[in-house]
């Protein structure tokens, strides 16, 4: 199962409020390392490493001014 952004912080606030991470994973059908390391992970960076962020992207117009400005 791909677990969302909205599912990970879910998960999260529910250890927060008690939840064993056995019942995490029955509840959300992953394996219990899994919730581990979402847990430990959002302990130690904050919820919003659980979001992720959107691949810029840049055109090849703009790549290619940046080079030559850099170039030149």
């Amino acid at each position: 199962m791909k677990l969302t952004d909205e599912t990970k912080i879910e998960m999260y606030r529910l250890k927060k409020e008690g939840c064993s991470y056995k019942e995490l994973s029955k509840k959300f059908k992953i394996n219990t390392s899994t919730v581990k390391y979402i847990i430990r992970l959002a302990d130690l960076h904050g919820e919003t490493i659980l979001i992720k962020g959107k691949n810029n992207y840049y055109p090849a117009e703009l790549k290619l001014h940046i080079i030559n400005e850099v170039l030149i």
